[in-house]
């Protein structure tokens, strides 16, 4: 068990997160569980945009995409291990 108020870390190093409000619990399951599937409005608001971007610095490439990016026969390799973030940079300057 590991107690943070940091949703980044929270994201990096757990497994399985556990949101309390008032001392009670009021959702608990993986980050994906918490921010694709909130169960009430408290939750969407507390994993809002700022904590889909800890998501994205959290969640790694391998699991989420199967091809290379290919843009005028030249082939920008994402490292598997890479975050999704990193990937949508490269996204990005691929204008």
């Amino acid at each position: 068990i590991f107690v943070t108020h940091d949703i980044d870390e929270a994201f990096k190093l757990g497994s399985r997160i556990i949101l309390f409000d008032s001392g009670n619990i009021v959702q608990q399951g993986t980050k994906e569980e918490m921010l694709f599937n909130p169960k009430n409005s408290f939750v969407e608001i507390f994993f809002g945009i700022k904590n889909f971007t800890a998501y994205l610095n959290s969640a790694i490439v391998k699991d989420v995409m199967c091809t290379p990016l290919i843009k005028e026969k030249s082939i920008h390799m994402v490292n598997e291990n890479s975050s999704l973030i990193e990937a949508i940079k490269i996204l990005f300057d691929l204008k």
